[in-house]
This record gives C-alpha cells, sequence and structure tokens, in this order.
C-alpha cells in the first residue's frame, strides 16, 4: 500500500513537472507577440494609407497574419512549436488516448482564434458600430463586458487551473502545453471552485457595468453630446472627450476639455479639420467657450491588433479664442 501510494505522488510529480509553467508561457507568447508586432509594423509600413482609410477592419488582416503564423507553426509537418515555444523549450500537442499526438491545421487555428477574437478583433463590436449607427452604444457596453470575460477565463485558467495550466484555448481542441521531453501530462478536469470563481468574477463585471452606465450617462450627459457630434463629423470613425477641473489655491480654478477624434482621411489632420471638429463641439456645447483650455486631437493610424502606428496632431486654445475663431458667441 505504502509504494502504491508512492508511486502515485511520483506519477503526479512527473505530471506537474510536465506542463509548462505560467512564467515559461508568458515569454513564449512575449516572443511570438514581438515577431508578429514586426510583420504587422511591415504592413503597416507598406500600405498605411490604405489601411488608415479601413479603420477598424485593418484588424482582420492582424487576425489574418495571426492564423496564418500559429497554423504553419503549430498545426503544419509536426512542429508543435511557434518562434517563442521553441525559445523556451516548450510544444503545444493534442492529448489523445495512446499519448501526444500533434495539432492538425484546424485545430491551431482554432486554438488560435479563441485568443484572438477578444485581443486581436476586440470581440464582437471590432467595428465601431456606435458610430456606424445611433443608439447602439449598448452593443458597445456589452462588446467591452464580453470582451473583459472572454479574456479574464483565458488569463485565470492559465494561472490557477493547476499542475496542467490548460484554459480556454487549449480545452477547446485537447491540447496542452507541455516542456518538450515531455510524454505525459495531466488530464484532470477544471475544479468545481474555478468555475464558480469565474462566474462570480462576471456577475460583478456585468452589473458594475450597468452601474457605472447610469450613473456616467447622469453626469457626463454633456459629454456624451460633443462625442456624438464630433463622431458624425464626415471622416472621423471614433471620438472621445475628457474633462478636467484641477483646483490650484488660492487663484481659480482650471478648467480644460479634451476632445479627441480618429478619423480615416488625412484632410481632417490640418488646421481646416480642427476647426470642423471644434465647430461641431461647440455648436453641440456653447458653453466650452467658458472653458480655460479646449484641447483637438486628431489621430490617423492603423491598428492591425498585433501592431499599432499613429500619427498625431493637437490644437489647444482657450475657449474663448476657440470661439472668436468660430464665430460663436460665449453662454453664461
Amino acid at each position: 500500500m505504502v509504494e502504491e501510494i508512492h508511486n502515485e505522488k511520483a506519477a503526479l510529480h512527473t505530471d506537474c513537472a510536465a506542463a509548462a509553467g505560467f512564467w515559461r508561457r508568458t515569454a513564449a507568447f512575449a516572443i511570438d507577440g514581438a515577431v508578429l508586432g514586426l510583420i504587422g509594423m511591415a504592413v503597416i509600413a507598406l500600405g498605411f494609407e490604405w489601411l488608415a482609410r479601413i479603420g477598424a477592419w485593418a484588424r482582420l488582416i492582424g487576425f489574418a497574419l495571426g492564423s496564418l503564423y500559429f497554423t504553419l507553426m503549430e498545426g503544419v509537418s509536426s512542429r508543435c512549436q511557434s518562434f517563442g515555444k521553441h525559445a523556451l523549450k516548450i510544444k503545444v500537442v493534442r492529448i489523445a488516448p495512446d499519448g501526444f499526438v500533434p495539432l492538425n491545421p484546424i485545430q491551431a487555428w482554432t486554438r488560435y482564434a479563441i485568443i484572438a477574437v477578444p485581443f486581436v478583433l476586440g470581440g464582437i463590436g471590432f467595428v465601431d458600430t456606435s458610430v456606424m449607427l445611433q443608439g447602439t452604444s449598448w452593443l458597445a457596453i456589452a462588446n467591452s463586458e464580453v470582451v473583459f470575460l472572454w479574456g479574464t477565463a483565458i488569463a485565470y485558467l492559465l494561472v490557477f487551473n493547476r499542475p496542467s495550466r490548460r484554459s480556454l484555448h487549449d480545452l477547446a481542441v485537447r491540447a496542452a502545453v507541455v516542456r518538450v521531453e515531455a510524454q505525459a501530462c495531466p488530464q484532470a478536469p477544471i475544479r468545481r471552485a474555478h468555475w464558480i470563481a469565474m462566474s462570480v468574477v462576471g456577475t460583478v463585471v456585468v452589473v458594475s457595468g450597468l452601474v457605472a452606465r447610469h450613473r456616467f450617462e447622469e453626469a457626463f450627459a454633456g459629454l456624451g453630446g460633443i462625442q456624438q457630434a464630433v463622431a458624425n463629423v464626415p471622416g472621423v470613425r471614433q471620438s472621445s472627450v475628457s474633462s478636467l477641473h484641477r483646483l490650484k489655491a488660492p487663484s481659480p480654478p482650471d478648467t480644460s476639455t479634451i476632445i479627441t477624434a480618429v478619423v480615416g482621411t488625412q484632410a481632417l489632420q490640418t488646421e481646416a479639420g480642427a476647426l470642423e471638429i471644434a465647430r461641431a463641439a461647440f455648436a453641440a456645447t456653447p458653453t466650452l467657450a467658458n472653458r480655460d483650455a479646449v484641447t483637438v486631437v486628431i489621430v490617423r493610424g492603423v491598428d492591425l491588433g498585433i501592431a499599432t502606428w499613429r500619427q498625431q496632431s493637437v490644437e489647444s486654445l482657450p475657449g474663448r479664442e476657440w470661439a472668436a475663431r468660430l464665430k460663436v458667441h460665449p453662454r453664461p
């Protein structure tokens, strides 16, 4: 009996040692991210203007590049290793009844896609539907919650699902990331405590998101009007507005508003473009003329999900100077 218990403990120790640890997997993923980032930057350099015009749809190109990379590296010719995994001496394999077998291309792509949908595509709303259609702000909020929960579940299982470290993308194709010399891997199901913990986190996120949305809508109703007005300017893809109130006792407080517009055309990234965006903002909220500073930030860039490049121009003036240029009369 003592010998059997000893053998069981030895087997468990071997299985635990077989699974690649959190830091080893994280380092490998960082290397792969750097490789994909370099590929993405090369693509951006070759086609910046076209990619800037298509906006968020460019993330589909990043998704395609990542799919090609991981499918070829981990699902073809029994490689089982990306550059990052090769450097860290680990591999990804599929658990079969008679041991480990390599992933096929479909399994390798599926495993990557489960990570890429939240982190590369940004979830179901990778295109800014709140700008495309009126009254769809709820979809943007739902999307952010889905992306957060999805990504959190992946990270949680990777950290806490010990000893196997198998996360959602591994479980979907019965895969495991192990050391190159490994011959066996833990196959125990996820403990109920993990599902309970993730359910609690999910509930808290959803409820807090609804509460925050209600409070922010009341507190920043004016800023929402500016954001929507700027988003309606032709050529603007996304917009955001922030308001700052800095106390400088005994002097009067400084008040400033920052308006950021992500544009798809170079014509808006000019002084005339800044005036057009400011005109829309002041038309929505004329009291901007009373602010100590109104800053218009115009961003034109490319986001592939795996690599990003931005060109930015900034123009900041006191609210009354903007009003004078726009011929807007300040309101008390």
